[in-house]
């Protein structure tokens, strides 16, 4: 009778306690959510005006879904087909306009950041249940979050902290923090698999699906190095494993799961257009963006293995790089799954970050893979201090300890996150009032937040309903009337490869209105009208331009300038010499014979316009052409000489062969005020060296 009852009480014991349990991780989601919510939905208040990357990118790809369009069929996301379909639920749900783009990268970013966090922690604190551990690893970086964002907007800001909740939290350049989620998620994946109950052959077909799918839909940099590594990852733990028959068998279902997942979801994704975008990927993008996009100088691109060892000895590399290297150390000793899953997940973000910096430019591609460090090495200080504590108290105390800790945590939580959600949202309200009260604001209902006053004429832009309107970067127009450029790309810069092409006969066709940043939004115009200048020999030739807004010029088709032929011939095979009458921009024209389009040098011809980070005034020619035409200033009549250098500048010169050159002297419309509003753009700057 004793005993029954003992078990009697020990059942509604583990019952209480797994309703405690349960209303400890719903009480923590409810505030997680509560805090995201309050700061995606500041993010989303006032409408963005900087069309350049960030903000834009990642709602082109979503407008792009939301008007039924297909990746690979009808356009190509630059961020992968992947982010965009786990933006897009939150983002129709809530209107599917630019306030609903800014709130949904911002709220999932910010969540895919604390949710990586909590895997990390997880695998290192070897945590039996994985999902408190997940939710409580990502409390404590909302937290965190919370009180930096808090701080930073009080009398002491932080630049530094700021920083971090940029990276955090907002949709950034190109959606970073949420591209970095792949390995993450097949790593949580992976040891939920490796952890259950499933059938071994259930194992393999949802690990070998999932990397496949990552492989397929997932952004460039990450979904490769992704996928492919946990597939060559669990290879090595299988063959190792002392059930060999087994594990052939496991092995032959996780690639044959993995290569149909990869074909036939992409397949579908793309509506059987999968290899052309593909081809778009890993030949138009791959072919371009080593050469094309800037810093240029030495010390910005890995030319060789010299170049890649001073990426790794930068303290954002080196410092997770030895985190990493100590994991590999410890797995080799503890052999445990989950230790080699965290050696899997730095190494795939490393990988990651070098893909895209060799394949592009050094340009803080290897954060993600500091953060992992960061994210590891404070869950293992916390572990540690954790492990010495315990030695040192008895068990009646531990316990006691335990249970008081456990209540200050939920007190810190509460207290914290209510507070921090309180506070924030607070700011935000302050802000909807002041912009309210502001005449020189206005709220615009098609897009979803708050807009200056100043874009107003720019956003109704008469008689532009009846006739085809381009703009050079997907930007507030195109957003506010859910537009494209009908085109499979929305920009000038993401027109790569075979894409430029399309791009330059839908200029040749000229449309009747095109719209283009102004010059003095960046320096980074130097380099636009440069390296794109044939989208902007139309413009100049064939338009007239005025101001349409504080960002933005509106261009209108009017009858074309005659442009006057210059003399011009080359002096040697690496520099031309134009003969030019009167100061002003000209246009030369180069046939020549570059290194190829798979070499890791190009060059670079001075055209005293480009001065965008260190182009000091010359401008990258594609290595892959035989001809390219290229704006010049000349600052006064006579001889102008443009030569060439080489990338890498290594005193050499030769890479490219000038095989013959022609050169016009540009003009314009009589109506267009393109030289006017150019001027200081066009003359030479003080940093051309």
């Amino acid at each position: 009778m004793k005993s029954s009852k003992q078990e009697t009480f020990r059942v509604i014991q583990s019952i209480q306690g797994i309703k405690s349990r349960l209303a400890i991780i719903v009480g923590l989601l409810v505030f997680d959510v509560v805090l995201l919510a309050v700061a995606a939905w500041r993010a989303s208040i006032l409408v963005p005006t900087f069309h350049i990357d960030g903000a834009f990118q990642t709602f082109s790809g979503l407008n792009r879904l939301a008007s039924g369009e297909v990746p690979g069929l009808d356009f190509y996301p630059y961020l992968g087909i992947g982010p965009l379909y786990l933006l897009y639920p939150l983002f129709t749900l809530l209107g599917a306009n630019l306030a609903a783009s800014q709130f949904a990268a911002s709220f999932m970013g910010l969540l895919v950041f604390s949710f990586c966090a909590g895997v990390a922690s997880m695998l290192m604190l070897r945590s039996r249940s994985w999902l408190t551990a997940v939710l409580a690893s990502s409390t404590a970086l909302l937290l965190l979050f919370a009180a930096i964002e808090v701080v930073s907007r009080a009398q002491y800001p932080c630049i530094p902290c700021s920083m971090v909740i940029d990276y955090a939290s907002t949709p950034g350049n190109s959606l970073r923090p949420i591209r970095a989620l792949a390995p993450y998620a097949l790593a949580a994946l992976a040891l939920g698999a490796y952890a259950s109950n499933w059938r071994w052959w259930v194992k393999a077909l949802s690990v070998g699906g999932a990397a496949g799918a990552t492989i397929a839909l997932w952004s460039n940099d990450y979904g490769l190095v992704s996928g492919t590594l946990l597939l060559v990852f669990l290879t090595i733990a299988l063959l190792l494993s002392p059930r060999i028959k087994f594990a052939k068998r496991g092995l032959a279902v996780l690639w044959l799961t993995a290569a149909l997942s990869y074909l036939s979801l992409g397949a579908l994704a793309t509506w059987g257009n999968f290899l052309q975008y593909l081809t778009f990927n890993f030949t138009d993008v791959r072919g371009d963006q080593f050469w094309y996009f800037g810093p240029w100088q030495p010390g910005s691109h890995v030319y060789g293995l010299s170049d890649f060892l001073v990426v790794l000895a930068d303290p954002v590399v080196l410092f997770p790089l030895l985190v990493l290297m100590a994991l590999f150390v410890r797995g080799v000793f503890t052999r445990r799954f989950d230790d080699w899953l965290l050696v899997y997940l730095g190494a795939a973000l490393f990988l990651g970050g070098a893909a895209a910096t060799i394949g592009g430019h050094i340009g803080g591609y290897f954060l993600a893979f500091l953060f992992w460090g960061i994210f590891v090495f404070s869950a293992a200080a916390i572990y540690d201090a954790e492990r010495l504590l315990s030695r040192r108290l008895t068990v009646r105390r531990a316990a006691r300890r335990h249970s008081l800790a456990i209540v200050a945590m939920a007190v810190i939580v509460v207290l914290g996150l209510g507070s921090g959600s309180a506070l924030l949202f607070k700011g935000g309200r302050g802000t909807q009032t002041a912009l309210a009260a502001n005449p020189d604001f206005y709220f615009q209902n098609d897009l979803g937040g708050y807009l200056s006053k100043d874009y107003a004429d720019h956003l109704e832009m008469k008689g532009a309903s009846n006739s085809i309107v381009v703009e050079e970067y997907f930007g507030l127009y195109s957003a506010l009337q859910h537009s494209t450029n009908g085109m499979p790309v929305d920009s000038v810069i993401g027109a790569l490869g075979s894409q430029r092409l399309m791009f330059i006969d839908t200029m040749e066709q000229h449309p009747q209105r095109v719209i283009t940043t102004s010059p003095i939004v960046s320096d980074w115009i130097t380099w636009n009208l440069s390296a794109n200048w044939w989208f902007y020999r139309e413009l100049f030739r064939s338009y007239t331009v005025e101001e349409s807004s504080p960002s933005t010029l509106l261009w209108s088709l009017s009858e074309s300038a005659d442009w006057t032929p210059a003399s011009c011939a080359m002096d040697g095979s690496n520099a031309v010499r134009v003969s030019v009458d009167q100061p002003g921009l000209f246009e030369v024209h180069l046939e020549y014979r570059g290194p190829g389009n798979n070499a890791r040098a190009f060059s670079m011809i001075r055209n005293n316009i480009n001065v965008a980070g260190d182009a000091y005034g010359y401008v990258p020619l594609d290595p892959a052409a035989q001809e390219q035409r290229v704006p010049f200033y000349a600052e006064a009549p006579g001889v102008v000489q443009l030569d060439i250098r080489d990338e890498p500048n290594d005193g050499s010169t030769g890479l490219t062969e000038i095989l013959s050159c022609s050169a016009l002297r540009v003009d314009v419309p009589p109506e267009s005020r393109a030289f006017e509003l150019f001027a200081d753009r066009l003359t030479p700057s003080a940093s051309i060296q």
